[in-house]
């Protein structure tokens, strides 16, 4: 499995810094590990004022892309064909 990077954004959405891991996250952020897996699963928005999310790689977002667009031109053909 492959590990993903965490990514340090303030409360404005700026990032801030990169981590490799959430140990290295937690020991030079100072906020507790539980804290940041929360902030990652999605059960809270920030912790200890900062908001924690995994990077995002390209092929992710190509990904993304590609699956937002398969559900366009499937939304198109559903309204087309109740024409």
């Amino acid at each position: 499995m492959e590990k993903r990077r965490i990514v340090q954004f303030d409360s404005k959405g700026n990032a801030l810094a990169v981590f490799d891991n959430v140990d290295q996250a937690s020991s030079s952020t100072g906020v507790p590990r539980p804290q940041i897996y929360s902030c990652l699963r999605g059960a809270w928005d920030s912790a200890y004022g900062y908001k924690f999310q995994y990077e995002v790689t390209n092929a992710e977002l190509k990904a993304k892309k590609r699956e937002e667009e398969k559900r366009k031109n499937n939304k198109a053909f559903e309204d087309w064909f109740k024409e």
